[in-house]
């Protein structure tokens, strides 16, 4: 995933490597949490990269709080605070899609 977020960023370098490498963490574990699975299969990972390449390009800093005197404005920066609802379809799909039942010997 790392290699396709930069691409996909146009990173040539490693600077950006551990804080990429966090956020795939951070909505690996989101997805997981979400599922109920140990690990986000290779169907799934396209929402980490998306989800990794909108916070890194600023896609996803909702506006929290706005103040007209003097100007302030502040972004909501949480990852826990991330809208996964836009996957949440896709997810409940592939959840039904890959349950497997363990027959009950009676």
């Amino acid at each position: 995933m790392l290699d396709m977020i930069k691409t996909l960023l146009n990173i040539i370098d490693d600077s950006k490597d551990t804080i990429i490498n966090y956020y795939i963490g951070a909505y690996s574990n989101k997805i997981k949490n979400m599922t109920g699975l140990e690990k986000v299969p290779s169907t799934l990972e396209h929402i980490v990269v998306e989800l990794t390449v909108n916070k890194m390009s600023g896609k996803t800093q909702d506006i929290k709080k706005v103040k007209r005197g003097n100007t302030e404005i502040e972004y909501n920066t949480d990852i826990s605070n991330i809208d996964m609802s836009v996957y949440e379809d896709e997810l409940a799909r592939y959840m039904i899609a890959n349950v497997q039942f363990i027959p009950i010997n009676g």
